[in-house]
């Protein structure tokens, strides 16, 4: 692996707001993946659909509310036009990341010059993607100022945050085991690790969220 790239980070996009995850309890959201999860676990129905179709069934409330919703994918897609509230889930955070690999055996062949340029340009990229996607996010939220009717942002407090994580966290936890479990035993022990890590370079993240971004720039920070 060369590196690995987040997307932005989802939120849940809806009719109704979102504080804490029984707020879900009955409601039916488009939900994919692990996302589907945290959804059944607040009570709430997964229901699985294309994000241009889910846009369209939040606006006839055929849906109540859309997750797995990248901010500028959603900012660009209309969708704060068809929602009353848009919520970070707990701070939601990185739905996935797309990732560069590098073939090892063809890697081998080459000569000590071309690794090491190649290495260098791979250790540029995280950095730089940062700085994009942060001018993308402030872009989305600037759009989102312009264009948005009457909206209400929910951004997590630390115990709200914190009562996601009590419901979510173990559930994800053994999920991930149950997936990682055809090939290898040491689920837990991966999970617990990068849990680790990220809370050891969190701290010092220079990537700001997109409805937080929107926050403070709607604010005038």
């Amino acid at each position: 692996m060369m590196w690995a790239l987040p997307f932005p980070d989802g939120g849940i996009w809806g009719n109704f707001p979102i504080r804490k995850p029984e707020d879900m309890a009955g409601k039916r959201i488009r939900a994919v993946a692990a996302i589907a999860w945290g959804v059944e676990a607040g009570g709430g129905s997964p229901v699985p659909m294309s994000f241009a179709d889910a846009v369209e069934a939040v606006n006839r409330e055929a849906l109540d509310a859309m997750a797995n919703a990248p901010f500028d994918s959603a900012v660009n897609n209309g969708v704060p036009k068809v929602v009353g509230y848009a919520s970070d889930a707990g701070r939601l955070g990185i739905n996935s990341v797309s990732i560069a690999s590098f073939n090892q055996s063809s890697y081998d062949r080459l000569s000590d010059e071309q690794k090491a340029v190649i290495d260098a340009v791979a250790a540029e990229i995280p950095g730089k993607y940062v700085e994009l996607i942060n001018d993308a996010m402030a872009k989305a939220a600037q759009r989102f100022i312009d264009e948005a009717g009457d909206i209400e942002v929910i951004l997590a407090t630390d115990e709200e945050a914190a009562a996601w994580k009590e419901v979510m966290g173990p559930l994800m936890r053994e999920k991930f085991i149950e997936t990682a479990s055809a090939v290898t035993d040491k689920g837990g022990e991966l999970y617990d690790q990068f849990v680790e890590l990220v809370g050891k370079y969190e701290a010092d993240a220079v990537y700001t969220p997109g409805l937080a971004t929107y926050v403070k720039m709607k604010g005038g920070n």
